[in-house]
């Protein structure tokens, strides 16, 4: 330290005003490197930070306002939904109710009854199949006649869709030579 005072001592103004401004110029140049590498860096991080953090809120903001729309509306469907299940049951109860839509054994037993009765006027033969899956029985009739039977045919085809039941004539073929051959194809529907 005494070395220091006394070079300090010896030194001229000019010199001692120039080591005093060499000092004062490296202590700016400390502490701009210091504030360059340290201090700015931890500024544009807090930066950074602070406009994530405002973006993120603004997102919350925006789901949480996105989020009020959807439970709106998820309430509107839900209104929706408890009406059409209302109706649903309203349109089962009058469909389970209707004897033209539901077809059980003993009403498939009386339909099979008629047409057997009728179609033995006819030399007609039968082959019933019910699907399961689709509450639909398919019945095909077979056989021929003498053109003399012609409108015991048609009474025969109007008896096939006479029941009290939704019935659909899939295929008929008529063939003509001697005797006419015929063939039907045709489903009973039934709900249950």
């Amino acid at each position: 330290m005494n070395k220091i005072n006394e070079y300090l001592e010896n030194l001229d103004k000019k010199n001692l005003i120039m080591l005093y401004l060499s000092i004062l110029i490296l202590f700016f140049i400390i502490v701009y490197f210091v504030y360059e590498n340290m201090i700015l860096p931890k500024k544009m991080r807090l930066i950074d930070n602070k406009i994530s953090i405002i973006k993120k809120i603004r997102l919350l903001n925006n789901n949480e306002s996105k989020l009020i729309l959807l439970k709106k509306k998820y309430k509107k469907e839900k209104i929706k939904l408890n009406s059409l299940k209302e109706d649903l049951k309203f349109l089962n109860a009058v469909v389970y109710s209707s004897k033209r839509l539901n077809v059980n054994k003993y009403k498939y037993l009386n339909i099979i009854n008629k047409y057997l009765q009728m179609g033995s006027n006819l030399n007609a033969s039968f082959v019933f199949n019910r699907l399961n899956a689709l509450n639909k029985y398919n019945i095909s009739v077979y056989g021929n006649f003498s053109p003399d039977d012609y409108f015991i045919f048609v009474k025969f085809l109007k008896i096939l869709q006479q029941p009290n039941a939704i019935i659909t004539i899939n295929d008929m073929k008529l063939n003509y030579k001697k005797n006419v051959h015929y063939d039907i194809n045709l489903s009973i529907w039934s709900i249950k």
